[in-house]
């Protein structure tokens, strides 16, 4: 996991990152089930098998579950970029707030010898 070889610096976002990325796989791994399963659908109607009501709708939204798919992936790869910037920034401000708070203490220790 990230999480544990990034240090506490990544681990506020890491719930979060992972939580969304995690619905929005799972809604695209579905959606692409979905879409197979009407390409089938639509071959046994070109068969000349019949459908049901619920099996045709699902054949006439095929389309739409294509283009949710397209949107979800684009959502997907700029939350990705997001959080990692997310993280980088929270990363450089720990760093930097770790340097200030030893930099007085390097000067007293130095005072000191």
């Amino acid at each position: 996991m990230t999480g544990s070889s990034a240090g506490p610096q990544g681990s506020a976002f890491e719930p979060l990152e992972l939580g969304c990325s995690k619905i929005l796989l799972n809604k695209l791994r579905n959606l692409k089930k979905a879409i197979e399963k009407a390409n089938h659908l639509e071959e046994a109607l070109q068969r000349g098998e019949s459908l049901n009501d619920q099996q045709l709708e699902s054949v006439r939204t095929k389309e739409l579950k294509s283009a949710l798919v397209r949107e979800l992936e684009e959502v997907h790869k700029k939350q990705t970029v997001v959080f990692k910037k997310e993280k980088e920034n929270v990363r450089e401000k720990l760093f930097e707030d770790f340097k200030q708070s030893i930099a007085p203490e390097t000067k007293e220790e130095e005072v000191w010898i």
